[in-house]
């Protein structure tokens, strides 16, 4: 039950959620056009042509290293046809978060620039996770999957470092338990308000809503949350217990592969190989 000092740091968390930057315009019509199941590539190269910025931060993108082309992409309409609506937006939206982003949260135990980290290999599982199931997921799962833990940026403004693990330990359970312990309420709650209020379509408000809890949403949800236990697991190599981790019940991940009618073995592999191929294997090899 909420209590007067619960409401005030509710009341907070929404004061923080406001002033975060918001996402411009040219994202936002960026986002509507690529969950729009009727509109094509060539609307999305449209609407990403709007914004000069964007378009160039995507061209760059599409002649890098990761993606390997033979030959450069000169147009717009190249550069989104090589990347993918899916994609195209993921990167719009990662060059559009706010600075906060990079920051230590150390109440999580994340490292300066950890969270950006996480969320960026978390979109390219997603981005794995889309290609491999036969339930053809909507491009939004990847944006989803790179904001799925937004929330803890607002919630470890307003904690004491200390409160989370305390938490943990002593309510002997998962990180969002934890935080409702504290606030009743939980950082995908608190994403998920971040998200709307930057007014990015439904699916993805609800895909970082129901991460933790896939069994009240749908194959998004599912999708997200798969491709968060993945790069906990394959990136951190995370055990049980480990602050804002997720848990390593084996039987997790199978139930959620299956949902999304995947072979666990062969997704992991492929998440892995793609990680590799972005460069983020390395980078947190050197953290280790």
């Amino acid at each position: 039950m909420l209590n007067e000092t619960n409401l005030d740091l509710h009341h907070r968390i929404l004061e923080q959620a406001e002033s975060m930057r918001p996402l411009p315009q040219a994202v936002l019509d960026l986002a509507r056009t690529v969950s729009d199941p009727d509109a094509g590539l060539d609307k999305v190269a449209a609407t990403l042509r709007n914004d000069p910025v964007l378009t160039a931060v995507v061209l760059r993108e599409a002649n890098s290293a990761f993606v390997g082309a033979i030959e450069a992409a000169s147009t717009v309409e190249q550069a989104v046809v090589r990347l993918g609506g899916a994609r195209v937006l993921a990167i719009a939206v990662t060059n559009s978060l706010p600075r906060e982003i990079n920051e230590a949260l150390p109440g999580y135990g994340i490292y300066e620039g950890g969270l950006h980290a996480h969320a960026v290999a978390t979109s390219h599982i997603t981005d794995v996770v889309r290609m491999l199931s036969p339930l053809k997921p909507p491009p939004a799962l990847v944006t989803a999957g790179l904001l799925h833990d937004i929330g803890k940026l607002l919630l470890a403004r307003l904690l004491r470092p200390q409160l989370i693990p305390d938490a943990l330990q002593q309510e002997d359970t998962d990180i969002t338990a934890a935080e409702r312990s504290l606030l009743d309420l939980d950082h995908a709650e608190v994403g998920a308000a971040l998200a709307a209020h930057w007014r990015l379509p439904d699916e993805i408000v609800r895909a970082v809503l129901f991460h933790h809890r896939p069994d009240d949403g749908d194959e998004l949800a599912a999708g997200v949350a798969l491709s968060d236990r993945l790069a906990h697991r394959i990136l951190h190599d995370d055990e049980p217990g480990g602050v804002g981790s997720a848990d390593s019940d084996l039987g997790v991940d199978l139930r959620l592969a299956d949902a999304l009618g995947i072979d666990l073995d062969r997704t992991t592999a492929k998440a892995e190989e793609r990680l590799e191929r972005a460069g983020l294997l390395p980078m947190w090899n050197e953290e280790a």
